[in-house]
């Protein structure tokens, strides 16, 4: 039994010489030998700023770690001349929570809501890239709640949607000078409160 034990260690020992907990900075690179990302790690694990890039050395996003998982602000951005921020977004413990914004590439918002938990919550705004408003809808634990509005490019509403738990109860339809084209209802479903 010893000597089994004793094997047991030695092949244990020589699997572990030649790997090394990261610890600090620890670059990573594309096959091109262009730097790809830098992530910082403490005891193994990543824990700190994290930047990734683009092959052509552009940023291409910044993150902050805490014990492996994403903590705080994160931001993405494109591969062009002006590296226009894409994207921002807050982390806690690994979840979205917070503020959101997505950007279309020449800096307009495209969206912006925020996250409880991971899932999208209270009112969320999309926009042409015009700038105008798209979309405008109201979520509750990630899902379409209460009135979602969208829009023509001229601003005018283009449809109201009402939702009850999840379901669609009522649309109407608007044409583009602002009267009322057609409205339509939806029957909910049956719930069994048995269940």
């Amino acid at each position: 039994m010893k000597y089994i034990n004793l094997i047991l260690i030695v092949i244990l020992m020589w699997g572990c010489a030649g790997s090394k907990i990261p610890d600090g900075i620890n670059p990573i690179y594309y096959p091109s030998g262009n730097l790809k990302a830098e992530v910082t790690y403490y005891k193994g694990l990543k824990d700190g700023s994290a930047k990734e890039y683009y092959e052509n050395g552009k940023l291409k996003a910044e993150y902050e770690y805490r014990a492996d998982q994403l903590q705080g602000s994160t931001i993405h951005y494109y591969n062009n001349d002006r590296n226009t921020v894409m994207k921002r977004m807050n982390y806690s413990e690994g979840m979205k929570y917070g503020p959101a914004v997505e950007y279309y590439s020449d800096g307009i918002r495209k969206w912006e809501g925020n996250y409880v938990n991971d899932q999208l919550s209270g009112f969320v705004t999309s926009y042409f890239e015009n700038g105008s408003k798209k979309e405008e809808a109201n979520f509750s634990l990630g899902r379409k709640h209460e009135l979602v509005k969208t829009y023509f490019p001229n601003g005018h509403v283009k449809t109201e949607e009402i939702w009850v738990n999840n379901n669609k109860t009522q649309i109407k339809w608007f044409n583009i000078d602002g009267t009322i084209r057609y409205v339509q209802e939806f029957d909910l479903p049956i719930v069994d409160e048995e269940d």
